[in-house]
This record gives C-alpha cells, sequence and structure tokens, in this order.
C-alpha cells in the first residue's frame, strides 16, 4: 500500500481519518475516538488531521517490536480503496518491493515462477543448519533443502529455486487448511521461534481490534475457524528490497478484508498479515481501518487508519537498543512521506476514473 522502506516494512502505517469542521458528531466519535483512545493522539495531531495534513506517530512498545501509524483522509470512496487494494500487484509494487505476485488457491509452485535466488540466498541455503541459519526455516525445511539439492552441481541455483518454490507453495497450501496451527517454526537461531506465538502477542498488543471489531480480531486469532460473514482473503508473496546493507527480503502475507455496516467504528478492516519472511521479521501484523467521512462539494471522502506491528531478529542483539532510537526516528519521517504520496497517487487516480 505504501511505497516500501526497511523503516516502513519494519514499522507501520496507518491511514487517515477526522474532518473537525465538516463532520457529523456521529462521525467524530468513530475516529476522533480511536485516534485519542487507542493510539494517545493528541487534540493539536486530530485537529491537524481534520485539516488535510498527514500525521506519522511512532507508538510504544515492548521488546523486539516497533510499531507506528500515519493517519489522513482521502477523498476517495471506499469501494475504490477497497479495489485498488486488492490490485495488490500495482498497488503495493514499487522501487524498494521489486516483486509482488499473487498466489492461485491452491497455491501451486508456478505462482514463484518469478522467485529466482541470488548468489547470496543460495550460499545462505548452503551453509544453513538448524540453529545456524542466515535464511528464516524450519528444521524440517533446512532437511529439505540439503536432501533435494545438489549444491556441487553446475545448477544449484537452479535447484534452489525450484526448492523454495515449492516448499513456499507447499506451506501455503497446509496453512489455508490448518491456519496459524500451520504457522512456520523458525530454526535459524539458536532457540526456535513459533510465528504463532509471536502473531497471537501482537493481537494482545492490539486491543483497539478487540474493542471496534472483537469478531475479525477472533478469525484472525483462529484461522480459518468462523469466518465472519462476507470476508475476503487472498495471500501474495513479494521480494523487497531495503537497501542499507541489508538483505532483500521474500515474505508472504495473508490478507483479509471485512466489509460491515457499522454505526460507529470502522466499515473496512483489512489485515496484512506476514505469515513468512525470509529475513529480519519474525511476525508482522499491519491494520488498515476505513472510517465513513463526510463528502465535500459532493467528492466521496473515506478517514484510512493503518496501524502495523512487526517483530524483528535485530532488535534481540546487544544494539537493538541503540538502532530501536535510530530506526524510530527514521520511521517517523518516512511514514509521513510515503501517506502523503499515497494520498496523492489515490486521489489522481480516483479523479481520473
Amino acid at each position: 500500500m505504501i511505497r516500501t522502506s526497511i523503516r516502513t516494512v519494519l514499522l507501520v502505517t496507518a491511514l487517515g481519518f477526522f474532518t473537525a469542521r465538516s463532520a457529523t458528531a456521529q462521525e467524530q466519535a468513530g475516529p476522533q475516538l480511536f485516534l485519542s483512545k487507542s493510539l494517545a493522539f493528541s487534540h493539536e495531531e486530530i485537529l491537524q488531521v481534520g485539516q488535510g495534513g498527514v500525521v506519522a506517530k511512532v507508538l510504544k512498545s515492548e521488546k523486539h517490536e516497533v510499531a507506528a501509524v500515519t493517519v489522513s483522509r482521502f477523498n476517495v470512496s471506499p469501494e475504490f480503496f477497497v479495489a485498488k487494494f486488492r490490485d495488490i500487484r500495482q498497488h503495493k509494487k514499487s522501487e524498494a518491493v521489486s516483486q509482488v505476485e499473487k498466489f492461485s488457491n491452491p497455491a501451486r509452485a508456478e505462482d514463484l515462477r518469478d522467485l529466482v535466488l541470488v548468489p547470496q540466498e543460495v550460499n545462505d541455503l548452503k551453509n544453513c543448519r538448524p540453529g545456524a541459519c542466515n535464511f528464516k526455516l524450519s528444521s524440517q525445511q533446512i532437511e529439505l533443502v540439503h536432501q533435494r539439492v545438489n549444491f556441487a552441481a553446475p545448477d544449484a541455483a537452479e535447484q534452489a529455486s525450484a526448492v523454495l518454490r515449492q516448499m513456499l507453495a507447499d506451506y501455503v497450501r497446509s496453512y489455508v487448511v490448518a491456519g496459524n496451527r500451520a504457522m512456520d517454526h523458525y530454526n535459524d537461531k539458536e532457540t526456535s521461534l513459533d510465528t504463532t506465538t509471536q502473531f497471537n502477542q501482537i493481537l494482545d498488543e492490539s486491543p483497539y481490534l478487540v474493542e471496534y471489531a472483537p469478531e475479525f480480531s477472533k478469525y484472525l486469532r483462529n484461522f480459518p475457524d468462523s469466518p465472519p460473514p462476507s470476508v475476503e482473503t487472498f495471500i501474495y508473496w513479494s521480494r523487497e528490497n531495503y537497501g542499507h546493507g541489508l538483505k532483500p527480503v521474500i515474505t508472504i502475507t495473508h490478507v483479509t478484508i471485512l466489509r460491515r455496516s457499522v454505526k460507529a467504528g470502522p466499515e473496512v478492516l483489512i489485515a496484512s498479515k506476514q505469515i513468512y519472511a525470509s529475513h529480519y521479521f519474525e511476525a508482522s501484523l499491519g491494520l488498515t481501518l476505513l472510517f465513513p467521512a463526510t463528502q465535500t462539494d459532493s467528492i466521496p471522502a473515506v478517514y484510512v487508519a493503518y496501524v502495523n506491528r512487526s517483530r524483528i531478529d535485530l532488535l534481540r542483539r546487544w544494539y537493538g537498543g541503540l538502532l530501536r532510537g535510530t530506526l524510530s526516528g527514521g520511521v517517523q519521517k518516512s511514514m509521513r512521506a510515503n501517506m502523503i504520496e499515497v494520498k496523492r497517487k489515490m486521489e489522481t487516480e480516483y479523479t481520473a476514473s
């Protein structure tokens, strides 16, 4: 949704809401209450958004988790916003996100046909062992790589790419059937990491989701059980390049879209749940919340709030405290710039449509 940088991905984004002067009292109550109560926005920050500004804010987080939010009112209809989000390839692809493709249902290795490992990634897999791996994989996946890839062969890169494509497609199929119970246990470090537990802890740090949409929160926690009516989902993979000496990251994201008729609170909720990342990310959840807005001069408008929380292994290291400070300042600046660009692009496309 937003042009990705390391600060963007490691954190969070939230898209807008609230027009103080023209909004009805009922309209103000939803977004204003959400920003003030759930995200600790000040009265001045809310007014800034109401006057057409874009506010970016770093949120409080614990341990190795980072979180941030950006807010703005978009002069587009909710239907247009959701349609653009569904077209994830056009919506997300940028200089930083070089590849984005949806998975079929059921997922196939062919869905990842454009995923070709670079020499460093092949070397990382070659040297990968449980507890000491530069690629986030389970012990079973690591064993499978060494069983199926002859790293001494001239076509080792092609073999490794094919094996990874098949493994990721198999993983997505298992996840669709068994849900969170099938999520990976990463064994790239000395201690095995359960990504389901990490994701559930992110949900625990998002009480506003339970407050505003308990049925949606329950579904995310218990997927695929008890889906809300009219829920829509899709899964996509991407390759994201952050620069600054960081490795490209192959990710798999499960998107869940819920539309509902409510008198207060968001009328559209979009959850972008990371279910795999080859590096750095242990878990990540992005929430895009669309609140109703009063039209101005017959132009539709929507208040969008996107909040993202990410757990990052780099913050577990001895220099994590120093990195958190540097990252937080950069994220706030990057979030605001990205929000301005996304708002401009969407409004321009809506006017032209």
